[in-house]
């Protein structure tokens, strides 16, 4: 995404002026050189996204450094400046291989609309490139995407504990990918070839939790018609995936946690334990050592699970990985669509590196699914996102505080903002606004809010 631009041009007169065109229209940074070695030198230690060069260039002419340029790389798109003004120019440069003619005097809003044009047009020939050489990333690690430097020792902890059988702590934002982390420990594990059985404690009522995590004999209740087996018992040689574990219920707790130690369950209304030969991965995006400390969360608990801990990112804290990411998520739902879209303009990209995705993997996967299908054309273009550049906070709260708008409305406004970009997930709302989850219930009651119209408000 880098817009390094290089200027050759030896005028003094040409030069500076050219590159406070670009500057003043945002492109940079842009370096200059008055030689054909400056160039070459520039060229061999630097990436640049774009060359603007002189017609009457240093020793050499013009057209005759379009082909040096080519030589360093074939992909950087080339832009001559000429004082002709010819249509034969024109031809000829774009015989030699450039992009686009810009005239001199300068016209600035016309130069700079080429040097957009041409920046697009080297970023899709670039990502052309990139993906016909690039191996399939589906194989990094077991499905898991990622070469930013987080992710790459994440993928080593994985391999790390290939031949173990320890309770692993996946912790994270919501959306960041902490079950397919789980599903690639036990693809990778001795375990492989058996079971994989997930559950979100978070999404099962309290009264009904326990029966489905260690089962029940019929009549242990009065809806239990019949003998039921929990999951502890179906996953019984393989790995069972306990998501928010930290919304497991204080009562049941003691009974995880018999589970780890003695490696037995005790249905319920049953007189016997049953053995159960389980690995234990669990999963949580809040923070167990606050909730320890409000007596929410078992601390001998949370050292049996936390034996080897895994943290995973936020997406905004691994933009390299999102080039990437996008690439699956668009072959997918290219597939599911059935449109010949051929990839991302270079605008769109830069817009998606720049967001801050609260909802982090999950909500990029749902904005990429979501413009394969409006997309009118060959590329998702910016205007194909729900989301734009947020305007500047400053000036909103400038606005609330020429109004002297109390600091409780403001808080307010804010956590139900926070509440409805989170989807109604009360959880990932906490983790946004920095608060722990019982805080925010607090807020809400105090506030009086209602989030009934939102989905999962119990989440």
């Amino acid at each position: 995404m880098t817009q390094n631009i290089l200027i050759l041009d030896d005028d003094p007169r040409v030069g500076p002026v050219i590159k406070s065109i670009l500057e003043s229209a945002g492109y940079g940074p842009v370096d200059r050189c008055c030689s054909v070695d400056e160039a070459g030198a520039k060229l061999s230690a630097d990436h640049y996204a774009l060359v603007l060069a002189d017609d009457q260039f240093s020793e050499k002419n013009g057209f005759d450094v379009i082909e040096k340029v080519r030589s360093h790389s074939s992909e950087i798109p080339v832009v001559v400046i000429t004082n002709l003004g010819s249509v034969d120019v024109a031809v000829s440069a774009m015989r030699r291989g450039a992009f686009d003619v810009i005239e001199k005097p300068f016209h600035p809003e016309r130069a700079a609309l080429i040097v957009k044009r041409a920046l697009e047009h080297g970023f899709l020939r670039t990502e052309v490139i990139r993906l016909t050489r690039r191996p399939k990333i589906e194989g990094l690690y077991r499905g898991l995407i990622g070469e930013s430097p987080v992710m790459k020792k994440v993928f080593h902890l994985l391999d790390r504990i290939r031949e173990s059988d320890v309770n692993v702590l996946i912790t994270g934002p919501s959306g960041v990918g902490k079950e397919m982390v789980a599903r690639a420990i036990h693809d990778t594990s001795l375990r492989a070839k058996e079971k994989f059985t997930a559950i979100n404690c978070s999404a099962i009522p309290e009264t009904l939790l326990e029966g489905e995590l260690f089962g029940y004999k019929k009549g242990a209740f009065t809806d239990a018609r019949t003998d039921k087996i929990g999951l502890f018992c179906e996953a019984d040689c393989g790995t069972i995936f306990l998501d928010e574990i930290g919304d497991m219920p204080l009562a049941l707790q003691p009974k995880i946690l018999r589970v780890l130690q003695e490696r037995e369950v005790r249905p319920l209304g049953a007189t016997q334990t049953v053995k159960v030969d389980v690995r234990v991965i669990a999963a949580t995006n809040e923070d167990l050592g606050e909730k320890i400390r409000n007596k929410t969360f078992r601390d001998d608990l949370y050292y049996r699970l936390n034996v080897i801990n895994i943290a995973l990112p936020s997406l905004k804290d691994r933009p390299e990985d999102i080039p990437l990411l996008v690439d699956q998520f668009l072959k997918q739902a290219v597939e599911k669509a059935g449109r010949p879209i051929k990839g991302v303009s270079q605008s769109a990209m830069k817009l998606l590196l720049e967001y801050s995705w609260p909802g982090n993997i999950r909500e990029l996967q749902n904005v990429i699914e979501r413009a394969a299908l409006l997309t009118q054309g060959e590329y998702i273009l910016p205007e194909d996102f729900p989301f734009s550049a947020p305007p500047p906070a400053d000036a909103d709260l400038s606005g609330k505080a020429r109004r002297k708008v109390p600091m409780e409305a403001i808080e307010k406004e804010y956590i139900l903002e926070v509440l409805k970009e989170a989807g109604g997930n009360r959880s990932e709302a906490a983790q946004v606004l920095g608060i722990g989850r019982k805080t925010l219930y607090n807020k809400l009651e105090r506030y009086g809010m209602e989030v009934k119209n939102l989905s999962n408000p119990q989440s």
